[in-house]
């Protein structure tokens, strides 16, 4: 009878899965329904040039490795109770390394690797999915040292979907160990996360959503000092519609940040929103927001209100005309400012495409009242992108106490290796340097310490027109920018930097599908970084027969900067040619060169790659090679490899 139970409970629990896969085998509750993996053979051979001034270095290597992954995927009972797959790697590689101002020596490196995935309930609304991920290996090298690092990756998502509160439970621990097996050096990274979310809906007209997250970040370098942030945050999103059309709409955002540790601070920020649609075509936007910011020896308090009243002229006109205040209070100074302007876009099909007018004008009143004293500056964040630049948001910085972190806090990047200063008038330029550890377009927080000028105030005016013609659904497109800025009812500014500007934008571009082309001029006349800007770019990319994919992209900025005439540009260009001469063969080629030269930025890099993949059966045969190339103002770099690897899949 207990027997019986147990098949009816299982039956009901099951009873939305369909048709299980046909196990290949079974014994018992245990069911494998796939067995997969390869086994491969990889030869790779490398060379490596270095000099800089009188130094120079040589350095080659040759490795040999073999391996073999396995992986499967089974059930217990029945694949809606308990599902796992497991992957398993093992790999040893051995090789030579050759120098020519430091003895010889060979190496040995073994990595080994699990990795479990499971699922229980996956289709009920109770449901739980879990991993785990361990990777080992072991680097024995002759005469120098032999090192050994633990990877290891764990963690699981509780999930209950219903209609009355559903929600997620999700935790993610990442330990990395590393050690210098002689001298017991170690390296240590640890990350911890920890998410909660849930989302609940009491009618049609609303939707709210509850996020919390608990994260830790650590590490420790050797016998340094080891760095560790705990950071707390909240969410909550809230959006309420009025009525049945969903023309008056109020939408929620309050955020809650608190970090504990080597770098701590708390952040807490709300943002309403009110979207009323009027008659006579009107629309009217309000908008409030609070920020306050503790850190350890300042505060911040800031609170901004915002209204915007709209108006749609058939579909031709859009008017906006809009009032801004907020008020800052500091812990050194007090901030208060105004702002209102109004913005005009006017959109019109032209015979043979589209033309658009737009202009933007805007009043801004600035009152601080400070003392001359300095302030700390914690997490300012920036993008850091090749080719543009990147003004930290204070004047009067001291270099020196300059931090460059990642968003975790947990990275310190390395001034002249990472990224360079350029002193810009009484601002800093903050610039990457390509081939750090800085990736391009990447978030950056940046700590410093700056000079808080003393009470002033002022009112700035600023007009910004912009033209843009569409022709021949697309082919050709004209654009065109003015902006200026200028400032008056100057009260004690003689100690502050205020950016007065011009500037002038003409660009065009002509599309034709496979390849875009344009050009654009920027005349940018500043107080602080004036420059004058060419920009010349080329976009290809064409398929000839299905088995030929050709691209090339190509990127010209030649900046000068106008006061003190010192010339920068920025050249890229990066092609990619891949032919198929079967079904099962192809061979691959891809190029990337870029060019820097200016004021600290001289730069060459060549990036080159090659591949050739055949199959034969269940064989997979691959031959390569890479190139690298860098000059980094005297700093030679040379870089070459070749490879080939042998695959075996197998699938039972």
């Amino acid at each position: 009878m207990g027997r019986k139970l147990i098949y009816i409970i299982l039956f009901l629990l099951f009873y939305a899965d369909g048709i299980a896969q046909k196990p290949i085998v079974s014994l018992g509750t245990w069911k494998l329904t796939k067995l997969y993996g390869d086994f491969n053979l990889h030869s790779f051979y490398r060379g490596n040039e270095r000099s800089f001034n009188q130094n120079y270095e040589f350095h080659q290597s040759g490795y040999f490795s073999g391996g073999l992954c396995l992986k499967t995927r089974s059930y217990f009972w029945d694949p809606n109770f308990i599902t796992l797959d497991v992957n398993a790697e093992y790999s040893p590689e051995t090789g030579n390394e050759f120098y020519l101002n430091i003895p010889d020596r060979s190496e040995v490196r073994t990595l080994k690797r699990l990795d479990l995935r499971t699922s229980i309930f996956k289709k009920n609304s109770l449901s739980l999915n879990a991993f785990a991920n361990l990777n080992q290996s072991i680097n024995n090298r002759e005469l120098l040292t032999s090192l050994k690092s633990e990877n290891k990756r764990w963690g699981g998502m509780l999930s209950y979907r219903n209609k009355a509160l559903p929600f997620t439970l999700t935790y993610k621990e990442n330990l990395w160990d590393q050690e210098e097996i002689a001298s017991r050096r170690v390296f240590k990274m640890n990350q911890k996360n920890f998410m909660a979310r849930t989302s609940k809906s009491f009618s049609d007209y609303d939707s709210h959503e509850l996020n919390y997250a608990h994260n830790v970040y650590s590490r420790q370098d050797g016998d340094m000092q080891p760095i560790e942030n705990n950071i707390d945050q909240i969410f909550l999103k809230n959006r309420v519609y009025f009525d049945t059309q969903k023309k008056y709409v109020f939408r929620s955002l309050i955020t809650d940040f608190i970090q504990k540790g080597n770098n701590e601070y708390k952040r807490f920020q709300v943002n309403e929103q009110l979207f009323l649609k009027l008659p006579q075509k009107l629309s009217l936007t309000a908008n409030y927001q609070y920020y306050n910011l503790q850190q350890t020896s300042q505060s911040l308090n800031q609170n901004r209100l915002k209204a915007t009243l709209g108006h749609q002229l058939f579909l031709s006109l859009n008017t906006n005309v809009y009032y801004e205040y907020f008020k800052l209070r500091h812990s050194f100074y007090d901030e208060a400012n105004t702002r209102a302007g109004i913005d005009l876009t006017y959109s019109k099909k032209i015979p043979k495409g589209h033309f658009t007018l737009a202009y933007k004008y805007y009043r801004h009143y600035q009152v601080m009242d400070a003392q001359n004293t300095f302030i700390n500056e914690i997490n300012e964040e920036h993008v850091l992108s090749d080719g543009q630049i990147v003004l930290l948001n204070r004047p009067y910085i001291d270099p020196a106490t300059i931090i460059v972190k990642d968003i975790t806090g947990t990275i310190i990047f390395q001034r002249d290796f990472d990224y360079i200063l350029i002193e810009r008038n009484n601002f800093i330029e903050i610039q990457r340097l390509p081939g750090g550890q800085i990736p391009n377009n990447e978030i950056v927080y940046i700590d410093y310490t700056a000079v808080q000028p003393g009470s002033y105030q002022y009112d700035a005016n600023n007009n910004a027109l912009s033209a843009n013609i569409i022709l021949f659904n697309r082919l050709i497109e004209l654009y065109f920018r003015a902006s200026k800025q200028e400032y008056s009812s100057l009260i004690n500014v003689d100690h502050i930097t205020l950016n007065r500007y011009t500037q002038t934008l003409v660009g065009g571009k002509v599309d034709v599908g496979f390849a875009i082309a344009g050009i654009e001029y920027d005349n940018y006349n500043s107080n602080i970084i004036p420059y004058r800007m060419v920009r010349y770019y080329i976009n290809l990319q064409k398929t000839f027969y299905k088995r030929l994919l050709c691209s090339l992209n190509g990127n010209i900025r030649d900046y000068e900067k106008t006061t003190d005439k010192i010339p920068q540009q920025f050249s890229d260009i990066s092609g990619k040619i891949i032919y198929r001469f079967k079904l099962r063969s192809k061979i691959s080629l891809e190029g990337a060169y870029r060019k820097q030269q200016g004021d600290g930025i001289d730069l060459d890099l060549f990036t080159g790659r090659s591949e050739f993949e055949t199959k034969y059966r269940q064989m997979i045969f691959k031959v390569g090679m890479n190139m690298y190339r860098r000059n980094n103002i005297g700093n030679k770099t040379v870089f070459n490899s070749v490879y080939g690897k042998i695959i075996r899949k197998f699938k039972l």
